[in-house]
C-alpha cells in the first residue's frame, strides 16, 4: 500500500514540486530539487515552522546588511550578540556541515546547541541552513558563516538595539541561494 500523500506543493514558493508522505514515524519529503529526505515527525514540523517563518519573514520586506537580507526577530527573549558563545555556536554549526552534499546526504536536522548568557545562565537556540536554488547543493560553510555574522551585527546595528543585544533572526545571499536561521528554543528563552 502506498503511503498517504500530505501535501504536495511547488510553484507558489519558485521551487520544483514536494510530495509530504507518512511513513510509520517518519515524514517523508520528495521532490526533484534535493531527492528524497527522511525526517520525523516532530522534526518536521519543526522544520515546517521554520519554513512558514522564513516565508512570512521575507514576505516583510528584509533590511539589507553588507549585502545579506536580515531579518531580525523580537520574540521577547535577548542576549548579548557580542558574548562569544553565539559567534562560536553559528561558526562551530557552519563548520560542522562543511563539504556536505544534500542531494546524497540531505539536510542535516534542526541544530539545537546549549549556549549560557554572559551571566551564565543557560539556553538553548535552533539553528538552520537551507539552500533555496537547485545549484546549492554542497554546503558552504563559509556562507553560512558570513550570514549569521551580518545576520547579528545587522540587527544591532539597523534596528538600533543597544549594543551586543540580540533576539534571533534569519539571513539570506542575495540572490537567494542560501538561508540561515538562529532563535531561542521556547523551553528556554532568557528573559
Amino acid at each position: 500500500m502506498a503511503p498517504k500523500v500530505w501535501l504536495k506543493i511547488g510553484a507558489m514558493f519558485n521551487c520544483a514540486p514536494l510530495t509530504f508522505h507518512r511513513v510509520k514515524d517518519s515524514v517523508v519529503i520528495s521532490g526533484d530539487m534535493h531527492g528524497v529526505l527522511h525526517m520525523s515527525i516532530s522534526t518536521f514540523f519543526v522544520a515546517a515552522i521554520a519554513a512558514v517563518t522564513q516565508v512570512v519573514a521575507w514576505s516583510d520586506s528584509p533590511l539589507t546588511f553588507r549585502g545579506s537580507g536580515i531579518r531580525c526577530y523580537n520574540n521577547g527573549w535577548s542576549v548579548n550578540g557580542n558574548y562569544p558563545s553565539i559567534w562560536e555556536a553559528t561558526t562551530k554549526f557552519c563548520n560542522k556541515y562543511k563539504g556536505r552534499n544534500l542531494r546524497t546526504k540531505g539536510y542535516p536536522p534542526l541544530e539545537v546547541v546549549s549556549l549560557k548568557t554572559p551571566e551564565g545562565r543557560p539556553f538553548k537556540v535552533n539553528m538552520y541552513m537551507w539552500s533555496h536554488a537547485t545549484s546549492a547543493v554542497i554546503w558552504d560553510s563559509n556562507v553560512c558563516i558570513r550570514l549569521f555574522q551580518d545576520m547579528i551585527a545587522g540587527c544591532e546595528v539597523l534596528k538600533g538595539y543597544s549594543p551586543g543585544r540580540f533576539m534571533g533572526g534569519a539571513a539570506h545571499t542575495k540572490p537567494r541561494v542560501w538561508s540561515v536561521g538562529i532563535d531561542c528554543d521556547n523551553s528556554s528563552c532568557p528573559r
